[in-house]
């Protein structure tokens, strides 16, 4: 087999952040299936700390009461917890999604490799993050 290479793109560096809480924009959703064949949302992230670019991180969304809470708080995170009486996603709740902010904390995680990852513990309701605020001495 025969490759042509005009540009090489080498995948960018994945660096494990440090534990604590990271704005974070959602950039991509995608519509998937968990393992266990429940519908799921793919999100993938973009993180900041102290105003300033940290990476990228993915959490899934899946459709199961025992995770439920997780989709409440990425909602009410955003300021849209009026979504989660809907029951339902739609395409425009996508748009107001994206263009929203929220809060999340991050914790580190060893993969069965023994590697270091990351992981979306939970995110921080926008009431906790006022409250926070207000609790800044500037």
């Amino acid at each position: 087999m025969k490759f042509a290479h005009k540009n090489y793109n080498p995948p960018e560096k994945f660096e494990v952040l440090p534990n604590g809480r990271y704005s974070f924009k959602v950039m991509k959703i995608e519509e998937k299936f968990s393992k266990t064949g429940n519908p799921m949302l793919k999100l993938t992230l973009k993180l900041n700390y102290d105003s300033k670019p940290t990476g990228i991180s993915w959490d899934y969304l899946v459709d199961s009461e025992d995770v439920s809470w997780k989709r409440k708080h990425f909602l009410e995170s955003l300021g849209l917890g009026d979504l989660w009486d809907k029951h339902e996603i739609t395409i425009t709740d996508c748009d107001l999604i994206m263009k929203a902010n929220g809060i999340c904390e991050i914790i580190q995680e060893t993969m069965p490799n023994g590697a270091p990852t990351n992981k979306i513990k939970d995110y921080i309701k926008a009431l906790e993050q006022k409250m926070i605020d207000d609790n800044l001495p500037f």
